[in-house]
């Protein structure tokens, strides 16, 4: 049994595979900046922060919430899923 690397890589054996990989990569990226918007649009919403709503006016908890989740756990979190669903795949399919 060949030892197969938990390292990730985009280049493929060959051109086709180079290709497919780094599409599936795009699309992850991309499905996660949607995902990421969405919420984040669903956070504004929900503590009623509007375009024109001047920082001084946030309280702690709203200020925590919005910046310093979305900075420390949410975008982490999506890349590391992200990534790790993208490995997940690129060895199943021997990519």
């Amino acid at each position: 049994m060949q030892y197969k690397s938990n390292s990730f890589s985009l280049v493929g054996k060959t051109a086709v595979t180079t290709a497919i990989k780094k599409v599936m990569f795009l699309l992850v990226v991309a499905f996660i900046s949607f995902f990421y918007s969405y919420f984040v649009f669903k956070l504004a919403i929900y503590f009623d922060v509007d375009i024109d709503t001047p920082v001084r006016a946030l309280d702690g908890y709203t200020w925590i919430f919005i910046i310093g989740l979305q900075i420390f756990f949410i975008v982490p979190l999506l890349f590391f899923i992200g990534l790790r669903f993208l490995q997940y795949l690129f060895n199943k399919f021997d990519l």
